[in-house]
C-alpha cells in the first residue's frame, strides 16, 4: 500500500495523521503532491505532532479540497486562490485577476523553501550515492 493520493478530504486526513506521527518522532514532516492531468497540487506541513499548514487544490474543478493553517514564507508573497474562503462566496472573487493558482512549479518552490526541491536532487553534492529507505 502506498501513500494516499490526497485528492479527497478523507485521504488528506489520513496523510495528516501520518505526518503528525512522523513529526512527533522526527520534529517535522512534509507532504507534497502534484498531478498534471487534473491539475492537482498539494502541500502539507506538520511540526511536533501538529498540522501547521495544508493547501490542496484541484484545477480541473477549480476547487480547493482543504486550506488550513498560517501562510508560510513563500506563500506570503502570493494571493493564493481559495475556493473555501469567505471571499469566494462573492461572485466577484471568481473574476479577480490578482489570484495565484498553484501549479507544479509552485509545489516545487514550496518544497524547496520547506526542505528539498525534488527536481533539483541531481544537482546536490551533499547526498551520498547509496540506497535509501522505503516504507510501507
Amino acid at each position: 500500500m502506498g501513500l494516499p493520493t490526497s485528492d479527497t478530504l478523507e485521504s488528506i486526513e489520513i496523510l495528516e495523521n501520518l505526518l503528525n506521527n512522523l513529526s512527533s518522532k522526527y520534529g517535522e514532516a512534509h507532504f507534497f503532491g502534484t498531478h498534471r492531468v487534473v491539475e492537482y497540487h498539494n502541500w502539507m506541513k506538520s511540526i511536533n505532532g501538529k498540522i501547521e499548514r495544508v493547501y490542496a487544490y484541484i484545477g480541473e474543478s477549480n476547487q480547493n479540497i482543504k486550506v488550513s493553517g498560517q501562510l508560510t514564507l513563500p506563500e506570503k508573497k502570493l494571493t493564493l486562490f481559495n475556493s473555501l474562503s469567505k471571499e469566494a462566496k462573492s461572485n466577484t472573487y471568481w473574476d479577480r485577476e490578482d489570484l495565484d493558482y498553484p501549479d507544479e512549479e509552485l509545489v516545487m518552490k514550496i518544497a524547496e523553501n520547506w526542505s528539498i526541491n525534488p527536481v533539483k536532487l541531481s544537482q546536490r553534492t551533499d547526498i551520498k550515492q547509496e540506497l535509501g529507505l522505503i516504507g510501507k
